[in-house]
């Protein structure tokens, strides 16, 4: 892996978003480059927002509430034509 593409995917891998085969490559590299400050500092940005994000839990019933409001909701049904936009009922001023 060559610094350009190691630039590319350092978002991602400061995220811990890259596969583990570009975890390594990633890493492999950085050991005989110059961006690892740069990518140190984006991995401790990336924690520190993390970190300070709050972790809520989905109420315990959620996945039923929204079961039930999906399947009491009746099938939509059109009874009138859907109204044409704007642009196409404006009548066009001749020139």
């Amino acid at each position: 892996m060559n610094c350009d593409e190691v630039r590319d995917l350092t978002g991602a891998y400061a995220l811990g978003s890259v596969s583990p085969g570009e975890k390594r490559q990633i890493e492999d590299h950085l050991e005989d480059c110059d961006l690892h400050d740069e990518i140190a500092g984006l991995t401790a940005t990336a924690m520190g927002l993390a970190s300070a994000s709050l972790q809520l839990e989905p109420p315990v019933d959620l996945g039923g509430r929204i079961s039930a409001a999906i399947h009491s909701e009746p099938d939509v049904v059109v009874t009138r034509p859907i109204a044409r936009p704007i642009w196409q009922r404006v009548k066009r001023i001749a020139s």
